[in-house]
């Protein structure tokens, strides 16, 4: 059986993380421990943020170092792109002929993560990826990709393992490992919309890559 947290749930979630509940919190006052709920929500949204910007490694072909993502979108601010044929220390490679790259996200704040009714989380990251020439192609994050996401006072730091993502369709693969000083969540992605959370060793929720909907699994 499964509870779904459904989008109203999720923003009050990134409410209480951003720290913009109704009670503001004196100078001096503790910040708040994270719940492993709020600990998984925000683990959902490192998936998230994985699951958007990893394609870039297949999916970019356009002659500039920058990519932009839309405004408007869920998803906002620039990456830069480095190309290589050779492996990392290879030689400049443009897109299509590439068999490794670097994607890192630009500015202070990288990227804007926006829920569909509010709340904004920041998130910096660098992820390498070796790339495998096929139908379709594919490539693989290698061990060393990761970064922050930042919530407010809140911080999540993330390590991506052997995570595969393709021109089309969903990642596979993992895990992704996101630890906020409280809880430590393991995001493993199946191909599908659906990423399973685990704490401590078991899958406790189930987190959309399309609709930010988790759902605990009981």
């Amino acid at each position: 059986m499964k509870r779904m947290l459904i989008p109203e749930a999720l923003v009050g979630l990134l409410m209480i993380i951003a720290g913009c509940g109704s009670d503001s919190l004196a100078p001096n006052d503790p910040i708040p421990a994270l719940s492993e709920q709020a600990s998984a929500t925000q683990a959902g949204l490192v998936g998230y943020a994985v699951a958007a910007v990893g394609p870039l490694a297949v999916t970019y072909s356009a002659k500039s170092e920058i990519y932009n993502f839309p405004a408007g979108g869920d998803v906002t601010g620039g990456v830069l792109l480095d190309f290589r044929t050779g492996g990392a220390g290879g030689t400049a490679s443009t897109p299509g002929n590439a068999d490794y790259v670097e994607i890192t996200t630009m500015g202070d704040d990288g990227l804007t993560i926006t829920a569909p009714l509010g709340g904004q989380l920041f998130v910096t990251a660098d992820i390498m990826a070796s790339i495998t020439r096929g139908t379709p192609d594919s490539a693989t994050v290698l061990t060393g990709s990761g970064g922050t996401l930042d919530a407010g006072d809140y911080q999540t730091d993330f390590t991506i393992g052997a995570v595969a993502v393709y021109e089309t369709g969903y990642p596979t693969g993992g895990p992704v490992v996101c630890d906020n000083g409280y809880h430590t969540v393991e995001i493993m992605f199946d191909g599908t919309a659906l990423a399973d959370l685990s704490l401590d060793g078991l899958v406790r929720w189930r987190f959309n890559l399309d609709t930010l909907e988790m759902a605990e699994v009981d």
